[in-house]
């Protein structure tokens, strides 16, 4: 059981301030640290007026929910909301005390002071960071304005008075409920903190709809002896993950930017939701001064697609784009060719789509016209503002992808003029294509679905991954795969589809948190109803990250409808092994032909060149 709230010596001044059911007075912490108190009905806020942070946030049970102190590092210092900056720690109460002392200290007021509301603007000295905050009854925003360098939103506090990993749990969208030992990356517009102390949950929302990630993990990662437990939460909007080399840089650079901080009892995700929207808009305007702009929809591969230039590698052909919308969005669909419009699913799911507001049109390239065909795109949100985008997708039929092929991406224009995209943000470099935005199964599909027997050859470079947790997005796993005689997703029931197989093979080369327990494991086979076999290498490799790995696949048609999967891998430069690292045999009912996939699954990888070549069935 977690002890009481702590409790502070306040020496109140009596300014007493504010408007309906909002009171503001001056108190003083620790001896120096000088600090608004914004009491509300539903939370009381202690904001040092010199760092312009919280260094405590409490509900109305008298839980505090940041637990500042000076010294103490993660037992105290470290602890604050929001943080925006880094290296030098704008906006935290700690900020020009102990180790963050300077001389360009903010200088915090009260500038507003009506029924409901009461805001405080806060500026450094220099005049080069600033924000307001505003105080309402039910939440407080921030507006940051100003901050040199870029920026990020951090909440480093304790979940009901004092951190404990096993019995606190945070709730993302989607349902994703994880306790606070589990660290994450995602995109996420807004999250639930809870404690079983309290009925008051901590509730943080993003209102830019950038899809920027989202990161928690317990602080510190790692015991040791003088920090033997996790003694604080790490969590940030656009805070990049634990194990991400660039975790101390802020991504983002947006302004002005808004977070709104709120203590809810709901923890089912409709009532989060309904909280959230209340948050983000406005109560004391006009709906008219505040209609917010309309939803934009950006298609990643153009308003003209071709499918079937080269050839079929497999059934579906997939629009992918991401729509932002200032306020909220309430529908995306598609109509082809004038169609009844067809209601399309909105990211983050947890699987393919990886970012908040991305879509993924899977259409069947045999129900396509010859020729062109329109996909009209409409985004629809809350206030009944929409917006539309056409793309012309051109079905070219009769094409067999040729065999042997290569790619150089170093001649390549344009990627969708040597792969089909099926997954994910890719962006075409000299020296291969990266994917933009890690997360679950980005695919790149080539190859026919008339292939049978061949070897696809591809230089993998990993430069960082993330950690294999069970539950979305890695599922327990994280790698790069090539995938043989692959027809598409399974036609189930979500939008757009997830179950991958029936399928030829996949054999990912898998990264283990442990780099040297790395290996690889070859799914195959599956049907509608039943998952895929898998078998693993049995002796662990070590795997490097920023080194090109060339990785190797090969497929055999064996007597009685079976197939042969072999797989190698080898670092580019030294030559490549006789012997194979691994094989497995699918004994019947073996997919007799299909096309090729390169898959990141949660690994930020570069693609490198690749080749296929045709042999005969069982031959060496």
């Amino acid at each position: 059981m977690k002890s009481p709230a702590t409790l502070f010596l306040l020496l109140a001044l009596a300014c007493a301030a504010g408007g309906a059911d909002l009171r503001v007075s001056d108190v003083t912490l620790f001896g120096d640290l000088e600090c608004f108190k914004v009491e509300t009905p539903t939370a009381t806020y202690l904001y040092g007026k010199r760092g312009a942070g919280f260094a405590s946030i409490l509900d109305r049970d008298g839980h505090d929910w940041i637990s500042y102190r000076h010294g103490g590092r993660s037992a105290g210092e470290y602890r604050g909301l929001p943080k925006c900056g880094q290296p030098v720690k704008y906006f935290h109460c700690g900020y020009g005390f102990g180790q963050y002392t300077n001389a360009n200290w903010f200088t915090s007021t009260v500038t507003l002071r009506e029924p409901g509301h009461v805001r405080i603007h806060s500026e450094t000295k220099n005049g080069d960071a600033a924000c307001d905050w505003d105080f309402f009854p039910t939440h407080a925003t921030l507006t940051l304005r100003k901050i040199p360098g870029n920026y990020w939103f951090i909440y480093e506090g304790t979940p009901g008075g004092v951190l404990d990993t096993a019995e606190d749990f945070v709730i993302r969208p989607h349902g994703h409920r994880t306790p606070l030992s589990r660290p994450w990356v995602e995109a996420v517009p807004w999250v639930v903190f809870g404690a079983k102390e309290s009925p008051h949950a901590l509730l943080l929302v993003d209102h830019q709809d950038d899809g920027a990630d989202a990161s928690y993990a317990p602080w510190p990662y790692t015991p040791s002896a003088r920090e033997p437990l996790p003694l604080m939460t790490v969590f940030g909007f656009g805070r990049p993950g634990w194990d991400d080399p660039k975790q101390h840089t802020p991504p983002l650079t947006t302004l002005p930017a808004k977070f709104s901080v709120s203590f809810t009892s709901a923890t089912e995700q409709t009532a989060i939701e309904a909280e959230v929207k209340r948050i983000r808009t406005p109560a004391s305007k006009p709906r008219a001064a505040t209609l917010p702009a309309p939803p934009v929809i950006d298609v990643w591969h153009g308003d003209e697609q071709h499918f079937g230039r080269l050839g079929v590698p497999q059934m579906w052909v997939n629009i992918l784009g991401r729509v932002t919308s200032p306020g909220t969005l309430a529908t995306v669909e598609y109509s082809l060719n004038g169609a009844a419009p067809v209601r399309l699913s909105v990211g983050a799911d947890g699987y393919r789509l990886a970012r908040q507001g991305d879509f993924n049109v899977d259409l069947d390239f045999d129900a396509l016209r010859d020729g062109a065909n329109t996909v009209s795109l409409i985004a629809t949100d809350t206030a009944g503002q929409r917006a539309e985008r056409g793309v012309t997708v051109h079905c070219h039929r009769g094409n067999i992808w040729p065999l042997p092929y290569t790619v150089d991406w170093s001649q390549v224009k344009s990627i969708t003029d040597a792969v089909q995209v099926v997954d994910g943000h890719w962006k075409l470099e000299r020296d291969g294509v990266r994917i933009l935005e890690p997360y679950y199964d980005r695919i790149l599909a080539f190859g026919d679905r008339t292939w049978t027997d061949y070897t696809v050859t591809v230089a993998v470079t990993f430069h960082s991954y993330a950690p294999p947790l069970k539950g979305p997005p890695t599922h327990g796993v994280s790698h790069a795969a090539i995938a043989a005689r692959f027809p598409g997703h399974f036609a189930d029931k979500k939008q757009p589809h997830v179950q991958w197989y029936p399928l030829g093979a996949v054999a990912e080369f898998r990264l283990a948190e442990k780099l040297e327990q790395s290996s690889w494991r070859i799914f195959h086979g599956g049907s509608a109803n039943k998952r895929a076999s898998h078998a693993v290498e049995p002796q662990p490799r070590r795997v490097e990250l920023g080194i090109r790995y060339q990785l190797k696949l090969r497929v055999d048609t064996l007597p009685g409808a079976a197939a042969r999967y072999r797989v190698k891998s080898w670092k580019e430069g030294q030559p490549e092994p006789a012997a194979w690292d691994f094989e497995t045999t699918e004994d019947r009912n073996a997919i007799p032909a299909g096309g090729a996939l390169v898959v990141s699954h949660n690994t930020d990888v570069t693609i490198g060149n690749l080749t296929v070549t045709r042999h005969e069935p069982n031959r060496p």
